[in-house]
């Protein structure tokens, strides 16, 4: 997914405009940090232009270059996996939200799935979350 444009953004609802695949567009709620960041990114620019992310030379930063920052980011944070990509961020994005306690099926919506197979794919439970739920369950016994 990729902001293009300063005009996808509504500052006015926190909704963002995003194109994916096959120049589908989606408009996605998004969280008052996010805005405020972009806020914030929008007033360290010189001039305010059609592109929202722009490279050093002022032209609508590649897709490869946000693979290579993501990739850069990820590591300083240390993040260890085989495998590390924008599309990482995707699989985090979703368990996260599913262990803050949401329903897969807004998972589902928020991750533009048509199936909610491909969603249980991006959902990584380990063994402490199984016993977290199960721990959750009273049956009156002390």
């Amino acid at each position: 997914m990729l902001y293009e444009y300063l005009g996808d953004i509504n500052f006015e609802d926190s909704t963002i405009k995003v194109k994916r695949k096959g120049n589908q567009e989606r408009i996605l709620p998004a969280s008052d940090d996010v805005i405020n960041a972009l806020k914030h990114y929008l007033k360290t620019r010189k001039n305010i232009t059609a592109p929202l992310f722009l490279s050093k030379r002022s032209r609508r930063i590649a897709n490869a270059s946000i693979w290579h920052l993501v990739k850069k980011y990820l590591k300083q944070a240390q993040i260890q996996k085989s495998r590390l990509s924008p599309h990482t961020l995707r699989h985090t994005f979703a368990t996260t939200i599913l262990k803050n306690g949401e329903n897969i099926f807004t998972i589902k919506e928020l991750l533009s799935h048509r199936n909610l197979h491909t969603t249980e794919r991006y959902l990584h439970i380990n063994s402490e979350d199984l016993k977290r739920a199960v721990g959750k369950i009273n049956l009156g016994y002390s």
